[in-house]
């Protein structure tokens, strides 16, 4: 009998060792700290943008890539626990197409009351980079651009689609209201051209923004015509600019890393550094260029009077 419960014992030895073995995986996985972030211009690779913050933090980033229509659709299916804890979007326009689904937490959770002029209390997004609308042109042209009005009366070329255009066009909104918005708009799409075509007298402009300005220069026909840039309204009421912008999914799983994060990627050095990866200014831009005063929160108001006027314009736009 003493040499059955032996055996048995010495059977079981193993047994115990494999559980706490387990339990000793189970709890070494449930203490890595992860944050999952959906992007409409981050790739899976770009994790390599934040390989700063998770050496200083001990903290797994992934990178799930989705457009915007299909954030919501997401979301709409899973409202809670749907694997995501941060949105960073390329625009405006798409925050505050996201935001119509309560899609994201309150900011003053996550920042308390430190926001800036890049930030938005209303609509909940927190803004991580600078991208103005700027002038291409080629260099030792005869450049005679300055102002964004200059558009309203000469030839230009854009590779901007509509949605890209709606921050612009909103920028202009306080100052010619409605009717003269309209009037601006009509002007803007009677001299513009969406098809590459170089006018040899140097004339010729390409209004774009900032990234996508940089993302082309990989064009070999575009960057022969347009290599220069040129900052409008400097002289005047500041540039127009979009914003590229972080939002905390509303009951983010990893809402504490979601906060580091944020922390970590406002702050100045590592806000030059992220920015210069994507191509866009950083927040401090302010002391290099005259920003329109105008802040993005203040004009997403116009952004659905702004679509209507595009939709009624849409054979020239």
């Amino acid at each position: 009998m003493k040499q059955f419960r032996l055996v048995n014992l010495l059977l079981a030895i193993p047994g115990l060792f494999l559980i706490a073995s387990c339990n000793q995986e189970e709890k070494t996985v449930d203490t890595v700290k992860r944050l999952v972030i959906a992007s409409d211009y981050l790739e899976e690779e770009d994790t390599a943008l934040f390989e700063l913050f998770c050496a200083k933090h001990d903290i797994q980033v992934r990178i799930v890539n989705m457009s915007a229509d299909r954030m919501i659709g997401h979301f709409r299916n899973r409202k809670y626990d749907n694997g995501i804890d941060l949105i960073m979007l390329r625009s405006l326009y798409d925050v505050n197409r996201l935001t119509r689904h309560d899609l994201f937490h309150p900011i003053d959770q996550v920042i308390g009351n430190s926001g800036t002029v890049f930030d938005s209390y209303e609509y909940d997004f927190i803004g991580v980079g600078i991208n103005p609308y700027v002038l291409a042109y080629k260099q030792g042209s005869n450049h005679q651009f300055r102002t964004y009005n200059e558009l309203r009366d000469k030839p230009f070329f854009t590779n901007l689609d509509k949605a890209q255009l709606v921050p612009l066009f909103a920028g202009i909104m306080p100052t010619h209201h409605k009717v003269g918005t309209y009037d601006w708009i009509e002007d803007f799409s009677r001299n513009k051209s969406t098809v590459l075509d170089y006018d040899s007298t140097g004339n010729n402009y390409c209004l774009t923004l900032y990234d996508e300005h940089f993302h082309r220069l990989t064009d070999t026909a575009y960057a022969k015509v347009y290599d220069v840039i040129h900052y409008p309204n400097q002289s005047g009421k500041g540039m127009f600019y979009d914003l590229r912008t972080i939002s905390v999914v509303d009951q983010a799983e990893n809402f504490t890393s979601a906060q580091t994060f944020i922390e970590f990627y406002l702050d100045k050095g590592n806000n030059e550094r992220f920015c210069k990866g994507i191509h866009v200014l950083p927040l401090d831009s302010e002391k290099d260029f005259r920003l329109n005063r105008h802040a993005s929160n203040d004009l997403i108001q116009y952004y659905v009077l702004v679509e209507r006027m595009l939709t009624k314009l849409e054979p020239a736009l």
